[in-house]
């Protein structure tokens, strides 16, 4: 089944046809193509840069471009959650996201591995090689 989409927000005030000094609310847009989600992740230990959370925290990221040589990253899951990659590209053996216990690097992806409340998700880097990295979000179709 699919997460629940909340209910858009009303104006706090009713619009004015004539300018005025404070401007009235808007309501809130509602994501399209799919679910809304959030509290999915919650980062628990992050070095500067090595990830963050985007899209309604519906979704982990090492960051924009290559990544950074030394990153370490602890990301605990918060629901039961099938995962889904969307970028992919590490050193293979030395730049690895270990999820469930399962290590993954270079060609290999947590791709629709389903994780659970309380799992940690460990981003860990070596001293030199660096890539793409990774974003990894929740599949909103499930």
């Amino acid at each position: 089944s699919c997460y629940p989409t909340p209910a858009p927000t009303a104006p706090t005030a009713a619009p004015t046809h004539s300018p005025t000094a404070t401007p009235t609310a808007q309501p809130t847009a509602m994501p399209t193509g799919g679910c809304f989600a959030s509290n999915f992740f919650s980062i628990v230990a992050s070095s500067t840069g090595a990830c963050s959370l985007t899209e309604r925290d519906t979704c982990i990221t090492d960051g924009a471009g290559f990544y950074n040589n030394n990153a370490r990253c602890t990301i605990r899951v918060l629901k039961t959650i099938p995962l889904e990659v969307r970028e992919w590209g590490t050193e293979a053996n030395h730049d690895v996201m270990t999820v469930r216990g399962v290590s993954y690097s270079s060609s290999t992806t947590p791709n629709g591995v389903t994780v659970n409340p309380g799992d940690l998700i460990t981003w860990r880097t070596d001293g030199s090689v660096t890539n793409v990295g990774w974003t990894i979000c929740i599949d909103p179709y499930v």
